[in-house]
C-alpha cells in the first residue's frame, strides 16, 4: 500500500510539473507584424528646376530669378524638341565659363548667375547651352552654346554649384 500512495504522489508530483511546463510553452509570444509601406518614387525634375530659381532667388539680389523655373522648362524643351535624344542633363550655376577659349576684351568669367546646362547621352557630354541674367529674367546665350561630344571643360568649371540631374524622361513628364 506505500507503494501505491509513493506511485500516486509520484505520478501527481509530475502530472503537477509537467501541467506548468506545458502552460509555459504555451504562453503568448508577442509576433511583431511586418507592414508593406509603398515606395515613393521622387521625380527630380520639378524639384530640381524649383532649386535653380530658389539659388538664384537667394544670391546676388535675385539677379535672373523671377520664373527662371519656367523659363528653363520652355527652353530645354526647345531643345529637346529639336530630335536631340540626349538621356540626361546637369544644372550648374556660377560664374565660370565652360570654355578654354580666352574672349579678347571680357574681364573674369561672365555673371555669377549663370545657368549652365550640360546635355548628356552615353555618359558623354553632347551639347552645353547657357542661360545668362538678363535684368529680371534668363535668357538663352546662343553665343556660348556647345555641340561637342565628350567636350573638355575647364578645369574651374567644376567650381560650379551642381543644382542636380534630370532624365529626359522624367523631364518629359512635367
Amino acid at each position: 500500500m506505500k507503494k501505491v500512495i509513493l506511485f500516486l504522489t509520484l505520478t501527481f508530483l509530475t502530472a503537477c510539473s509537467s501541467d506548468e511546463t506545458i502552460k509555459e510553452v504555451i504562453k503568448e509570444v508577442p509576433v511583431e507584424v511586418i507592414k508593406e509601406v509603398p515606395v515613393i518614387v521622387d521625380n527630380t525634375a520639378p524639384s530640381t528646376l524649383v532649386k535653380t530659381e530658389n539659388w538664384l532667388k537667394s544670391h546676388y539680389n535675385g539677379y535672373g530669378s523671377v520664373n527662371a523655373a519656367n523659363i528653363l522648362k520652355t527652353e530645354i524643351k526647345k531643345c529637346l524638341d529639336e530630335g536631340n535624344n540626349y538621356q540626361f542633363f546637369n544644372i550648374y550655376i556660377g560664374d565660370h565659363r565652360h570654355d578654354k577659349n580666352d574672349i579678347p576684351g571680357v574681364a573674369g568669367y561672365g555673371n555669377p548667375s549663370t545657368v549652365i546646362v550640360v546635355f548628356f547621352k552615353n555618359n558623354k557630354s553632347q551639347e552645353i547651352r547657357v542661360y545668362e541674367p538678363y535684368g529680371e529674367n534668363l535668357r538663352y546665350a546662343d553665343h556660348l552654346t556647345v555641340k561637342q561630344t565628350n567636350y573638355t571643360f575647364v578645369d574651374d568649371f567644376f567650381k560650379n554649384e551642381l543644382i542636380g540631374s534630370i532624365s529626359t524622361a522624367d523631364f518629359l513628364k512635367l
